[in-house]
């Protein structure tokens, strides 16, 4: 059983000194927003054309996109939380880490005390390369294990961190003597599954600092905020200024990443096949595009066909929260990943089957490496399946991996 743990930081509330960001709302055209408050209930309030909205959790798609900041140590939580450790951590002892407690001096949020078990990795001394990190900061573990910077793995049990200045000691698999390794040496300590998965949470708050959090409620006015994570862990503070991101994980709408796909298709230009992703790229990395990073979204490569059944909203996700009676429209943002360095070029179709007739619904212009993203919607009316096209352009199919961002039925 997770302990709540409360966590102090100081921020402000954001004033029209801060840009604002797009809002991707259910059934709404895009507009831009600054985010002011979040109630008890998670209904959120933003600030558009100088008037207040009010946006229930179930209407909010997301607001804004994360900050990656891939420089930085983090401290990765079992429910998907980040935390973006202190610049200074080495010398100020910024990760200690006994049997049952786990203290972390944060960027953003202070000195964070938080039990063992609701800690799933943390991540040090990250590679130089941009794509490296990201699936650095992803990869997931079963057993305790230390990747150092050389790219050598070890297995076994860590036993502390920083209990007796900056070094990590560790038990290897078949011995009982711990060796010590100093923490400059390290880039990743995963923990074994030690507790069962926390709650889903009902709001991703993305933060200045590249802190993500998943939360099970945000309460933030003019002057004070508080956060309650999925896994348990509560956070108490000033207004939320340094808030950049909000995305809604109970939404009406449904993510076709969230669905099983009722048929896949790939022909391959040469012979190298490709399978579609769900919540990543193609080469297994966060979906990133104009250097922003995307919660969801499907990727695939051309030329390939993606096919989906339309349910009934009830059975989509189960009957809570509330969904519509039926499903107006598919929306999405359509890009080439920035993993392809601005290569690639590709074209979107989207094809409506009623009464076992397919028709083409859509399809884009040639959308190329580093083009920013493009908006589509499609109105449904009835489809009883939707499917998914992506079509090589130039070159054939170099490089091209093709993201659907946000890719949902409204």
């Amino acid at each position: 059983m997770l302990r709540t743990v409360a966590i102090l930081f100081t921020i402000v509330i954001p004033t029209m000194a801060y840009a604002a960001q797009p809002l991707l709302q259910i059934n709404q055209p895009p507009s831009d927003a600054l985010f002011l408050r979040c109630t008890s209930d998670n209904t959120l309030e933003f600030q558009i054309a100088n008037k207040t909205h009010t946006v229930p959790l179930r209407d909010l798609v997301r607001w804004s996109n994360p900050h990656a900041n891939l420089q930085q140590h983090e401290a990765i939580l079992i429910d998907g939380s980040r935390l973006v450790l202190a610049e200074s951590w080495t010398s100020k002892k910024a990760l200690q880490i006994s049997k049952e407690t786990v203290t972390l001096h944060t960027k953003t949020f202070g000195k964070v005390v938080l039990p063992r078990t609701a800690l799933q990795a943390i991540r040090l001394n990250p590679p130089t390369n941009n794509f490296s990190r990201l699936r650095l900061r992803d990869r997931r573990s079963k057993n305790d294990h230390l990747e150092l910077t050389n790219g050598d793995t070890l297995t076994g049990q860590l036993l502390e961190i920083g209990q007796n200045g900056p070094s990590a000691k560790f038990t290897l698999d078949g011995t009982s003597e711990p060796i010590s390794l100093p923490i400059d040496r390290l880039a990743r300590l995963a923990f074994g599954s030690r507790a069962n998965p926390p709650a889903k949470g009902n709001l991703a708050i993305g933060w200045r600092d590249g802190s993500y959090l998943i939360a099970k409620t945000l309460i933030a006015g003019k002057k004070s905020s508080q956060i309650k994570l999925a896994c348990a862990v509560e956070l108490q503070g000033d207004a939320p200024r340094e808030i950049i991101h909000l995305q809604s994980l109970q939404s009406q709408a449904v993510y076709l990443s969230d669905m099983n796909a009722t048929d896949y298709r790939h022909q391959p230009f040469l012979s190298l096949p490709w399978q579609y992703r769900r919540d990543r790229n193609l080469q297994d990395g966060p979906l990133t595009a104009s250097q922003l990073i995307y919660p969801k979204g499907l990727a695939m490569h051309s030329t390939s066909r993606l096919t989906y059944d339309i349910p009934p909203p009830a059975q989509s996700r189960g009957v809570a929260p509330p969904r519509p009676k039926r499903f107006h429209r598919f929306a999405a943002q359509c890009a080439i990943d920035d993993s392809t360095d601005g290569r690639g070029s590709v074209v979107f179709q989207v094809f409506l089957r009623r009464a076992d007739e397919l028709k083409l619904a859509l399809t884009t212009p040639i959308v190329r490496g580093k083009d920013t993203p493009l908006p589509i919607s499609v109105e449904l009316a009835g489809a009883e399946q939707i499917v998914l096209v992506v079509e090589n352009a130039d070159r054939g199919d170099q490089s091209d991996h093709a993201n659907w961002l946000d890719a949902r039925l409204e």
